[in-house]
Parts: C-alpha cells; sequence; structure tokens
C-alpha cells in the first residue's frame, strides 16, 4: 500500500495494487502520479496493470539511479493515469532482479499488460524512458480511438512527426502531438 499526494489538492491517498483502472483522488478526481516501490512479493500485483508499467531496477549506492529517480518521478507526474513506474531495490531483491536479467543498473522495464516490450539499461535510460513513455501513452490513445486493446497491434514509435493515420487524426482533431520536453 503506497500513500501518494494528490497534485492538485495535495490530500494524501492510499493506494494498493489495482489491476484495471488508474488511482484517482477521491477528494478532487485528479489523476494520481503512480509511482510505488515493490519486493518479491508485492511485484507481480504492481507490475499488473490496465496502463503502461515501467519498472525501475535500482539501488541506493548506483550513481546514475539516483540520476534517473526524479526524472521518472516526472514521468509519473506528467502521465498520471496512463502510466505506473514501479521501483524494484535489487540489493534487496536479488532474485526478482535475477528474473528479470538485471545484470547492469539502472534497467529500466517497460511493461504492457504484464509483458515486457521494451528493456533500457544504463545512462541512456533516462532519455529513452521519456520516450518510450510518450510512445506507450500514443499507443494507448490510438488503441482507445480503435477500441482495441494492444494485442497484435503494431507499436507507433513515430510519435513526433509520424504518417500513421491515428497521427494525422490527433493532428486534424486539434488536440496535437504527444511532444517530447
Amino acid at each position: 500500500m503506497a500513500i501518494i499526494q494528490c497534485r492538485s489538492c495535495a490530500a494524501p491517498n492510499r493506494v494498493g495494487a489495482i489491476s484495471r483502472g488508474t488511482p484517482r483522488c477521491p477528494r478532487c478526481k485528479s489523476p494520481l502520479p503512480w509511482l510505488v516501490n515493490a519486493d518479491a512479493s508485492t511485484f507481480d500485483d504492481e507490475a499488473t496493470a490496465s496502463v503502461t508499467v515501467v519498472v525501475d531496477f535500482w539501488a541506493a549506492w548506483c550513481g546514475p539511479c539516483r540520476m534517473i529517480a526524479p526524472v521518472l518521478q516526472d514521468l509519473a507526474v506528467r502521465h498520471a493515469g496512463r502510466l505506473k513506474v514501479v521501483k524494484v531495490d535489487v540489493d534487496a531483491n536479488a532474485r526478482l532482479a535475477a528474473r528479470f536479467g538485471a545484470q547492469s543498473i539502472p534497467l529500466l522495464v517497460v511493461l504492457r499488460e504484464g509483458r515486457e516490450v521494451d528493456r533500457i539499461v544504463g545512462r541512456a535510460a533516462a532519455s529513452r524512458a521519456g520516450a518510450a513513455t510518450r510512445a506507450a501513452a500514443h499507443d494507448a490513445l490510438s488503441a482507445f480511438r480503435r477500441g482495441t486493446g494492444y494485442a497484435g497491434k503494431p507499436l507507433c514509435w513515430h510519435v513526433e512527426g509520424c504518417g500513421c493515420p491515428d497521427c494525422r487524426l490527433e493532428r486534424r482533431s486539434g488536440h496535437g502531438v504527444l511532444r517530447s520536453s
């Protein structure tokens, strides 16, 4: 169970593992930034979500891990309701790290519906995490428009300047394209 503070009204909210839906503040109904810590006993529940999950394998002694922590926090805030960040300490959870083959940290593993779709290792993790998250949000928007899920659908990683039908529809509708910051 994590306590997440609402960015709109500052109310503290207790949030457990949610397999469907996303956490919202009961007071103001705003989506909550979803960043939680997991260990071997809670990982499977935390990693199963209806939104894209970014698993951060980190250690307290790792300098690059400490450098990307605020980036992941910012991604969780900016993509509240569309992204979940799960942090796993590799020193305390060696078996979980071995299960994902975490031989080098920081390691970010992007999961959709419990399956690994991307893996980002090392210091490039911070910049690629933002791009992968934007692409995942784009795919979620596209799937929502089509009324379908991710299963069997090709991923559009060309978020800005893409020519796919969903991106063209997004530009015509006046909502703009998800952009890098």
